[in-house]
């Protein structure tokens, strides 16, 4: 019997309508801040479930940046 292979990424990630509306709410503000920042790059976001809480993490790469 064949096992079926995951890769992590997939192991860790979970989606559903919670984490997709905070998602897309997400999606729909990097227009704006593409416009308002020219050279703005999308970061690339890691999502999930650790026990029975959501995260969202992204990367700050700035220096002088407050993540508050």
């Amino acid at each position: 019997m064949k096992q079926l292979q995951f890769s992590k990424l997939a192991e860790c990630e979970h989606r559903d309508r919670n984490m997709g509306a905070i998602l897309d709410m997400v999606d729909a503000g990097i227009p704006g801040l593409k416009n308002k920042y020219p050279d703005f790059v999308k970061p690339k976001l890691k999502n999930g479930l650790r026990g029975t809480r959501y995260y969202v993490e992204f990367p700050i790469a700035a220096k002088q940046v407050d993540a508050f």
